[in-house]
C-alpha cells in the first residue's frame, strides 16, 4: 500500500540518528530541522514547530493553489512531492500526471474573473484573490450578493 498524498508533517515525521526531528526522510538538513529528541518534547515539535507548521499549510499557499498542483484533478490524492517543489510550497515540477489530469490552457478564476467583466478603465471587478475565496466559502452554491443583482 502507498502513501496517499504528501505526507511531510501531516502524517510522518523522521527522527535522524543524533535525534533530529525532520518533516520526512527526504526533507533534511538546517532548513528542515522542527527539533531535536531528547532536548526538545517531541508533542511540542509535532504540533508547534513552525517547520512543520510549514508542511501542513502548504495547501493553503497561494502559490501553490494556482500551479498546476492546486489545480489538478488528482490533488486531493496527491498534491505533489514537497520535496521537488519550489521552496516547498509550489508545485512539484516533475509530476508525471501534470498532462493527464490539467488542461494548461483552461484556469478557471481567469475565466471566471473574465465573465464577471471589467472597469472602463481595464479594472477587474473582482480580483483572482476574491474569486478564490468565495469559491472556497462554505456554501458554495451562493454567489456575493453583488454579483446576483446585477443580473
Amino acid at each position: 500500500m502507498g502513501t496517499v498524498r504528501c505526507a511531510a508533517a501531516e502524517r510522518i515525521l523522521a527522527v535522524a540518528p543524533d535525534g533530529a526531528e525532520y518533516p520526512c526522510t527526504q526533507l533534511v538538513g538546517s532548513d528542515f530541522l522542527a527539533g531535536r529528541l531528547p532536548q526538545d518534547d517531541f508533542t511540542e515539535v509535532w504540533t508547534n514547530s513552525a517547520v512543520m507548521q510549514k508542511y501542513r499549510r502548504f495547501r493553503t499557499n497561494k502559490d501553490y493553489k494556482r500551479s498546476h498542483c492546486g489545480r489538478c484533478e488528482a490533488k486531493m490524492y496527491c498534491g505533489g512531492c514537497r520535496v521537488f517543489a519550489m521552496d516547498a510550497l509550489g508545485a512539484d515540477p516533475v509530476c508525471p500526471y501534470t498532462n493527464q489530469y490539467l488542461d494548461d490552457d483552461c484556469d478557471i478564476l481567469s475565466d471566471i474573473q473574465a465573465s464577471i467583466g471589467y472597469t472602463d478603465a481595464g479594472f477587474p471587478l473582482a480580483t483572482l484573490d476574491q474569486i478564490e475565496a468565495w469559491l472556497e466559502e462554505d456554501s458554495q452554491r451562493d454567489y456575493p450578493l453583488w454579483l446576483m443583482s446585477k443580473r
